[in-house]
């Protein structure tokens, strides 16, 4: 697909290539994303004390959190924070038992968390904090957001008649211009 004259109000969007098999940028072809290989470390009071997770968008996933109390009322935080928008969804729940309390956190990033001029990509982070305990929790989830040609992009590529960038074998036109 190359560039071609497009009126002057015309829009023109930015798509990635995804490797969804209904995705119409790469029709019939997926391609296999790196994903980093869970990693969990113990924690002493609260465990584990950090976990490295990788997450597709549209997906859900639920961890859980133990740590001791002499209460079934425990003041559990967390903070999130991403490389992204907000949009993804993170919720808790905290269940005691006798004097061990567990806290089960779900984490979803939507459809719309890439953004189409993000990264390959994308991270975003939940700290865990229980009221009387110092030590706290990190959960960083690693998001795949777009197929790995999308880093290997040619600018005013001559494909697209020198008015757009090449990747994924669709061109990106510039503005004023259309595909």
């Amino acid at each position: 697909m190359a560039c071609k004259d497009a009126a002057s109000n015309c829009l023109v969007e930015v798509k990635r290539c995804s490797r969804d098999r209904s995705d119409s940028w790469c029709k019939g072809k997926t391609e296999t994303l790196f994903t980093a290989t869970r990693v969990e470390e113990k924690g002493t009071l609260l465990s584990p004390k950090y976990i490295l997770q990788t997450l597709e968008v549209g997906s859900r996933t639920s961890l859980n959190f133990t740590f001791p109390s002499k209460t079934s009322e425990q003041k559990v935080t967390y903070i999130v924070n991403s490389t992204q928008n907000s949009d993804f969804q993170v919720t808790k729940q905290t269940y005691c038992n006798g004097e061990t309390c567990t806290t089960t956190i779900e984490a979803a990033p939507e459809t719309t968390f890439c953004a189409a001029d993000g990264k390959t990509y994308e991270y975003f982070n939940v700290k865990v904090s229980v009221g009387g305990i110092e030590e706290s929790s990190e959960i960083k989830f690693h998001v795949p957001c777009a197929c790995g040609c999308s880093e290997a992009v040619e600018a005013m590529s001559r494909t697209c008649n020198r008015r757009g960038s090449y990747s994924c074998g669709v061109c990106t036109c510039e503005e004023g211009w259309k595909e």
